[in-house]
Parts: C-alpha cells; sequence; structure tokens
C-alpha cells in the first residue's frame, strides 16, 4: 500500500504535468492564431494583388488573371468565358464577381506562400477607369 507521502507526491507530479499540458495547448493554440493570421494576410494580398479596380471583387478579367497565374500551373488556360462557370462553383454571383471568401475557399488546401511567390512572375494590368 502506498504511503501518505507517495501518494502526495504523485498527486503533485501530476498537477505539474497537468499544468504543463494547459500551458503547452495554450501555446500551441496562439502559435496557430499566428500562423492562421499570416495566412490569411497572404491570402488579402494574393486577392488584391488581382483585384485591380479595387472593389472588393474579382471581376472576370480579374479572376481569370487569378486563376492562370496562381491555380494553373501550365497546361489549359482558363478564358474570360469560363469565368461564370468557376465563379459560381466558388459560390460567388458571376454577375457581382468573386469575393475574398470565394478566393479563401479557392486556396484553402493551397500552400499560399509558393502562391506568393508566383505573384512575382506576374505581371499586373490595370483596368483603365
Amino acid at each position: 500500500m502506498a504511503s501518505k507521502n507517495s501518494t502526495q507526491s504523485d498527486v503533485q507530479v501530476f498537477a505539474v504535468l497537468m499544468q504543463d499540458k494547459k500551458e503547452g495547448q495554450l501555446m500551441e493554440m496562439k502559435m496557430n492564431e499566428k500562423t492562421n493570421e499570416i495566412r490569411e494576410n497572404k491570402i488579402m494580398s494574393i486577392f488584391q494583388h488581382f483585384d485591380y479596380d479595387g472593389d472588393g471583387y474579382l471581376n472576370a478579367e480579374e479572376f481569370t488573371a487569378f486563376v492562370n497565374s496562381i491555380l494553373i500551373d501550365g497546361g489549359h488556360l482558363v478564358s474570360e468565358k469560363e469565368y461564370e462557370e468557376l465563379a459560381k462553383g466558388l459560390g460567388a454571383d458571376p454577375s457581382k464577381g468573386v469575393e475574398i471568401k470565394h478566393i479563401r475557399c479557392a486556396l484553402q488546401k493551397r500552400n499560399v506562400d509558393d502562391d506568393c511567390k508566383k505573384l512575382r512572375n506576374c505581371t499586373r494590368k490595370r483596368v483603365s477607369t
């Protein structure tokens, strides 16, 4: 049978281990929040890069530039005619344009660090106003 001191010691060790676990979980949560914030900033930068007119939506020209520059690595390039189908597939209203939330969805499982690097190779056309 364990002594009272041994039992108290075991409880104290357990309490310290639980506190360390809680602190580790808290630190991991903070790191995840920071990682998510950095990722969101990169997605916003990508979106803004292609939102030539700054209206908060990617129209057919802007969206096809995004798709062809970021999402397609060679092969068939998307035309503005295919924009409507792609926009609807993301849940956007093609007549209104593709919003940041739709781009966030499109980039959900992608490495946005690599996508940001691709921006260096993209030429950005300005829509005349």
